[in-house]
């Protein structure tokens, strides 16, 4: 939750350049500016439901993530602690193997290997974080 003069002092989210990902930009705006709680209790519950936006962006998807847009505006302000703690590289190498996936499913063999040569595979085993994220994720998804 937050308060609306934060929005009123930082200005709303930037939806149409981020898109899905817009609250995660607005996220890091407001935690450079006010301090931010994370609170233990559930205050809300988010509803998943077929075809919301959410599915839609992920079902398949074959551009990079829009997250990396946001993490690339901080690494160009040589802000590289933020890309440090987020796995950046191990990240980045999940994201394309996922994307070099949905190629291969959408029958674009051609496109799916140029992605498969972007994939670090031995990034993504050293990152403890980003297989722990996965594991997590997939036991989610398939409960």
């Amino acid at each position: 939750m937050i308060r609306a003069s934060v929005h009123g002092d930082l200005g709303m989210y930037s939806q149409a350049c981020y898109r899905n990902t817009a609250d995660l930009k607005m996220w890091l705006r407001i935690a450079r500016r006010y301090p931010i709680a994370v609170l233990e209790s559930d205050l809300i519950k988010y509803r998943h439901f077929h075809g919301n936006s959410s599915q839609r962006y992920h079902r398949l998807r074959t551009a990079p993530e829009n997250s990396f847009m946001i993490l690339d505006e901080y690494l160009a302000s040589r802000n590289r602690a933020l890309a440090a703690l987020l796995n950046d590289k191990a990240h980045r190498s999940e994201d394309r193997l996922m994307a070099a996936i949905s190629h291969h499913i959408h029958g674009e063999l051609t496109s799916g290997s140029g992605t498969l040569r972007e994939v670090s595979f031995t990034t993504i085993a050293r990152a403890r974080q980003v297989q722990r994220w996965h594991m997590k994720r997939s036991a989610t998804q398939n409960a």
